[in-house]
C-alpha cells in the first residue's frame, strides 16, 4: 500500500532522494525489511524490486551507494533454486539487477564478480528471459545487456568473456518480441482510453449470435461484458504470442496454488506503465551501442559479429535499417517544429 506513495516520492521529490544520505538510507531500511522479513510474501517483495528499480531509473549517476544493496538483496533470491515460486517476483528479482546494469555496469559487475555470483546470475538471466512479456521487460533486457556489451572485453569478468555471443543472443531474441509486445500494448491502450468502435474492430472481430436483440437493462450489461472479456482474451493471446507460444506460465514454472496462479497473471502488460525508459528507443540505443564497440571496443564487436549465424545477421541488419528510419522520422519531424 505504500508503494504508490514512495515511488511518487521518488519520483517528483528525485532532488531529495539523491542529495541526501539519511533520506536513501530510510528508503533502504524499507527495502531491506520488506526482502528479508519472513511475515511479508512474494507480492510485496515485488513492491520493493519496484521501489529500487524507481530509485535507480529516476536517480541515474547519483545513487551510487545503493547499488551493492540493491543487488544483494535480490541475489540471495535468485541464488537460490526454491528460494521463488513465481515468475512476478523472478522477474522483478532479476530487473533489479538490469537496471544496476543500465545505471552503471562497472559498478554492477563489480559487486557480483566481488560476490562470484556473476555466471549463476547471467545462467538465469538468460534461461528466464521468455518470461520477460512487457514491453518495459524487454526494454530493460536490451538496456541492461548491451549495457554490460560496452564494457572492453579484458575488463569483463571471465565468465562473460566466455559468453559474449550468448549476451548478443539474448539481445536479439528480445528484439524478435519486441513488435509484438508493442502492438499488444497498444491495443489495449486504445481500448482503455475510449478507441473508436472502428479501431476495436479491427483489432478484433466480435463471434456473438447476429439474432442477439440488445433491448437494454441487464442483457445488454452482460453482452457488454462478455464482449470485454473476450476482447481482452484476445490481447492476452497477442502477448502470449511475445513469448514465443507459452500460452501457459503457471503450467511452466509447476504451480498447484491457487493464489500464486492469479498472481503469476500480473505479468500481463500495463499499458499504464510510466518509467523513464518510455523515452529510451531500444533501436536506437541498440545502434549507438554496436557503433561504440565498432571504434573503441574492437574485440567484443569482432567476437560478436563473427559468432553471428547467417539468420541472426540479417536480422540484425533490419534492425539497425529499421534505427536508420526511426532517425531520419525524427529528424524530418525536427525540421518541421
Amino acid at each position: 500500500e505504500m508503494l504508490p506513495s514512495l515511488d511518487n516520492y521518488v519520483s517528483y521529490g528525485t532532488d531529495v532522494v539523491t542529495s541526501n544520505s539519511e533520506v536513501q538510507a530510510r528508503l533502504f531500511n524499507i527495502i531491506e525489511t520488506v526482502m528479508k522479513s519472513d511475515r511479508v510474501g512474494e507480492n510485496d517483495r515485488v513492491c520493493a524490486c519496484k521501489l529500487m528499480e524507481a530509485i535507480m531509473l529516476h536517480g541515474r549517476s547519483k545513487i551510487d551507494g545503493m547499488i551493492p544493496g540493491f543487488i544483494s538483496l535480490a541475489a540471495a533470491y535468485l541464488l537460490s533454486s526454491d528460494a521463488i515460486e513465481t515468475s512476478h517476483f523472478l522477474v522483478h528479482a532479476l530487473e533489479v539487477v538490469l537496471n544496476a546494469l543500465h545505471y552503471n555496469p562497472s559498478i554492477a559487475l563489480t559487486v557480483l564478480e566481488q560476490y562470484k555470483w556473476t555466471e549463476g546470475i547471467f545462467t538465469r538471466l538468460l534461461q528466464s528471459s521468455s518470461k520477460f512479456s512487457r514491453v518495459h521487460d524487454k526494454k530493460l533486457m536490451i538496456l541492461g545487456l548491451t549495457a554490460v556489451l560496452s564494457i572492453p572485453a579484458a575488463q569483463l569478468p571471465p565468465a562473460l568473456q566466455n559468453g559474449l555471443p550468448q549476451l548478443f543472443e539474448g539481445v536479439l531474441q528480445t528484439f524478435r518480441t519486441l513488435d509484438t509486445a508493442i502492438e499488444s500494448r497498444e491495443a489495449m491502450q486504445r481500448m482503455y482510453e475510449g478507441g473508436s468502435d472502428d479501431e476495436l474492430d479491427e483489432e478484433f472481430e466480435w463471434d456473438g449470435n447476429e439474432d442477439d436483440d440488445f433491448e437494454g437493462g441487464e442483457d445488454e450489461d452482460d453482452d457488454v461484458d462478455n464482449y470485454e472479456s473476450e476482447y481482452l482474451q484476445h490481447l492476452a493471446s497477442k502477448a502470449s504470442k511475445a513469448l514465443g507460444g507459452n500460452t501457459d506460465l503457471e503450467n511452466s514454472l509447476g504451480s498447484d496454488d491457487d493464489e500464486d496462479d492469479e498472481y503469476d497473471e500480473d505479468l500481463d502488460e500495463d499499458y499504464s506503465l510510466d518509467t523513464p525508459l518510455d523515452h529510451i528507443d531500444a533501436y536506437l540505443v541498440l545502434q549507438d551501442r554496436l557503433t561504440e564497440m565498432q571504434a573503441h571496443n574492437t574485440g567484443t564487436y569482432n567476437t560478436i559479429m563473427q559468432s553471428l549465424s547467417a539468420e541472426n545477421g540479417q536480422f540484425l541488419q533490419s534492425l539497425i535499417a529499421e534505427a536508420d528510419q526511426k532517425r531520419i522520422s525524427q529528424a524530418n519531424g525536427n525540421s518541421q517544429q
